[in-house]
């Protein structure tokens, strides 16, 4: 039998910087997602093909597709994973059982496994 292990996590101890800057590494880290998605399990040079000239300092296309048909700004389950981890851990405190639930409650609509 699997022991499940809770280790409380003391949040009042963020300051309101951390806790925005933890936010903000979910949310550039779905944004990167979204953006690379329809390039993942693809060859190389696709994305290059797609866009062979950078957009440097200006807004790019966001498109949809790849190997799983995904919709212009949908993530992947990386971004998924990521946030049921996140999920568990906004209770206060890590506890194996309710992340793995999270994993469960995901695998029933991804669309990448």
């Amino acid at each position: 039998m699997t022991q499940i292990t809770t280790h409380p996590l003391d949040t009042t101890r963020l300051t309101r910087r951390q806790l925005h800057a933890a936010i903000g590494c979910l949310v550039g880290a779905a944004v990167a997602d979204a953006l690379g998605a329809p390039f993942e399990f693809q060859p190389g040079g696709t994305y290059a093909r797609r866009f062979p000239t950078p957009v440097l300092g200006g807004a790019g296309e966001l498109i949809g597709g790849g190997s799983f048909g995904w919709a212009p700004g949908e993530f992947t389950d990386d971004t998924q994973m990521a946030l049921a981890l996140a999920t568990s851990l906004a209770s206060g405190s890590f506890n194996a059982e309710t992340t793995w639930n999270h994993f469960k409650a995901w695998a029933q609509t991804a669309a990448d496994i």
